[in-house]
Parts: C-alpha cells; structure tokens; sequence
C-alpha cells in the first residue's frame, strides 16, 4: 500500500508545471523537489547537473538554469550541501550523493525541463518534475540557420571552409539575416544527430528550434567524379517542420572551383527572397553563379607601352636632332664671317659630319615613329573590340599625344 502511494506521489509530481520566466520555473522546480527533503540528512550531498535534451551537454542556457536552480535550493532547503555538476567533486562519496539530473530542452522561446532526483549507488529514483517556461531573454528573430555541408567526398576541413564560404556569399547577397556558425557549433549538430538518430532534415529543424529561428539551411554535396558534382539545398520551415523550398546546381570541374557553385547556388536560393533592406538598383557586373574573372589586359599593356617608349625615344631623338640643327647655324655663321681658310676647312669638316648624323637620327625617328603610331592604333583596335565584346557602351577618355620635331629645313651653297 505504502508503495502505491509513494508511486501516485511520483506521478502526480511528474505533472508539467507552467512558469512566466526561468527564475520562476527554477523556484516552482523546487517546490515540486520539496518532499525530497525528507531523503536527505545532514551529511548527504545534492549535486545539481543540468544538460541539453538533444546534444547531452551543457551550454549557455543550461548553466543559466543551473545558477537559477542552486539559488532557489538555498531558499527553500536552507542548510542542504549542495554542489554543482560543473564544480570539483572529489571527496564526495557516493554513498552520501543525490544526483538531480535535468535535461532541458527549447523550441524557440518555450522551455521545458525534466528533472529526476537519483540515488548516487542504486541509482533508484526518488522524486522526478517536468517544469516549462517561456525564457524572455530570448526574442523570436526572423533568422536561418546555416548547417555545415553534408558531403561524403571531402575532408572536415574542406567541408568547414565551404561551408564558412557559403554562408558568406548567403550573407553578401542582403537577402537572409543569418544565425552565427558559433551558435551552430554550440549544440553540436554531429552529436544531437549521433543520439536522436534523426535524419538530415530532422537534425536542422531541431537545431533549427534550438536557436530559436524561423528557418533552418541543409545543403548536401554529391560527388559523382572528380570533376563532376551535384549541390543540392533545402530550406526547412520550423514551426511545420515542412520544406518551403529546395533547389540544385551542377557543378562540372574540379573541387577547387566550388567556390563559384556554391555562389550560384546563393543566388537560387536568394530568386524568391525579398531584400531585408531597400538596396539601389544595380546593374550586374557578372551572371549569377559565375565567378568574377579579371579582364587580360596583357595585350593593352604591351601596346601602350609600344606606344609609349617609341614615343619616348623618337621625342628623345628631336631634341637630339634640333640640337645639330642649331649647332650647323652656328657652323654656317662662323664660316661666313671667316677669313682663314684652315678654320673654314674644318668648319666644313664638322658642318658635313653633322649632317650625316643628322641623317641617321632622321631614319631612326621615321622607325620609331612608325612604332609609335603602330602601339597607338593597336590599342585603339583592342579598345574598340573590347567595348563590343561586353555589349556596353562606354565613353573612353579623348586625348592627343603629339610630337613635334621642328625640323629645320636650309639648302647651303659653299662659296669656293
């Protein structure tokens, strides 16, 4: 009789217990543990140890609970050695421990917390609770969460380093407000998949719930070659647990170019969204899921600077060529006025010498100016094809390169 009793007593404390915050499902979690005051003596040891339903261990909001719950213990069971699970126990037999065990489990902003009072030998039960509550710390956000990719050919860190990729190229498109990957990590997907044994879409709807979001992002890579994949995404809702949305891309090269699959596969799912803000309108600087390949200016560089050293040598040469103009004037001056025959002799001698240089540097200016005018007309071919080649028309600078040799021109006539 006396353990049908104590059985109902189990069950009716079994009831869920409703609380408005944390502090109160802590206090009402204690007065549903009271009766067990009457289990421990002064020498006994009550250690509290709280987890997370899905992933077994602790994180931000079960040590929360833990503090909450040690607090509320002392009010009510003042004088009772009470020990955290997360603090050093040794010393501590297990003779004279009671394990209270909770598991806490959140879907969104509602909590619920199952507690079980253990013995530290037997492990014989002595008192269990369910408490829930809404923690108003955490504010319902339009948010997706972004699951590591799921692909069986590449390595874990591949995998972290395409997924930190996709996330990112999600982020730039101004479309999908997204959870942290630290929040992620925190509950440990790998693990609330290895104990739940859910699938794929489960485990991204209950981590989806975990975080309090609105949508939850599982992407799986399939590797059919080396050189050929299939990336397929699916948007999870999680209030319904249903699909809203799926889509796939094709990807045919190697792994290294991932990167721009992953951005086309962004930009698919980013069609049905709705910009988060008012962005301007702009015009596309590249087709989705391309990458950006920067322009070849290699032949534009080598005509300008065909352009750009003949022209630079053939002004170098007029100014040269000018300086034996002017230097031939004086020549003739001074052997106008000369009356010595030896002076005008070698007068003559530096007259002729400078003519024939004179006409070596016209020779080479022709060539360089043909240089200069061919670099010239060469990039203004490779500009004309380029702005056909893009569709877009383009208004390029005007300028005008001009050399001027300001040649002198003088017949001389020698007076023997």
């Amino acid at each position: 009789m006396t353990r049908l009793i104590w059985i109902a007593f189990l069950m009716l404390l079994s009831l869920p217990v409703w609380a408005q915050d944390l502090e109160q499902a802590a206090m009402k979690t204690v007065e549903q543990l009271e009766p067990l005051k009457t289990r421990l003596s002064n020498d006994q040891f009550l250690v509290i140890d709280v987890t997370n339903y899905f992933s077994n261990e602790k994180d931000s909001l079960t040590n929360l609970f833990e503090t909450e719950l040690y607090l509320a213990l002392e009010k009510v069971m003042p004088g009772t050695k009470l020990v955290l699970a997360k603090s050093s126990r040794v010393g501590i037999p297990l003779s004279k421990t009671i394990f209270l065990k909770g598991r806490l489990r959140q879907k969104g902003s509602e909590v619920v917390v199952f507690f079980q009072a253990v013995g530290g030998i037997d492990g014989e039960v002595l008192a269990q609770t369910e408490s829930r509550f809404v923690f108003k710390d955490i504010k319902k956000k339009t948010l997706m969460a972004v699951l590591d990719l799921q692909a069986d050919g590449l390595t874990p860190v591949q995998i972290k380093a395409f997924s930190e990729i996709f996330r990112s190229q999600l982020s730039d498109l101004g479309l999908f407000a997204l959870v942290s990957s630290a929040e992620i990590n925190r509950l440990n997907p790998d693990k609330i998949q290895e104990s739940t044994g859910c699938s794929r879409d489960e485990c991204a709807v209950i981590i989806g719930e975990q975080l309090g979001v609105d949508r939850s992002l599982s992407t799986q890579i399939f590797k059919l070659s080396e050189s050929h994949y299939i990336l397929s995404a699916k948007v999870l809702d999680i209030k319904d647990a249903m699909m809203i949305q799926s889509k796939t891309v094709e990807h045919r090269a190697g792994i290294d170019e991932l990167k721009g699959a992953l951005r086309q596969l962004a930009f698919k799912l980013g069609e049905t969204q709705q910009p988060l803000v008012s962005l301007p309108k702009l015009p596309p600087a590249i087709s989705p899921g391309e990458e950006f390949q920067p322009r070849d200016l290699t032949y534009h560089y080598v005509a300008s600077s065909t352009a750009g050293i003949a022209g630079y040598i053939a002004l170098l040469l007029t100014i040269s060529y000018n300086g034996y103009v002017r230097d031939n004037e004086r020549l003739l001056e001074y052997y106008r006025n000369s009356t010595d025959a030896a002076k005008q002799r070698n007068y003559k001698i530096s007259y002729e010498h400078n003519q024939e240089r004179m006409k070596e540097i016209r020779n080479q200016i022709k060539t360089f100016d043909q240089l200069f005018y061919a670099g010239v007309i060469w990039e203004t071919y490779l500009l004309i094809t380029m702005e056909k080649q893009e569709a877009v028309t383009k208004r390029t600078p005007d300028f005008d390169f001009a050399v001027s040799t300001n040649k002198a021109a003088f017949r001389l006539k020698w007076r023997f």
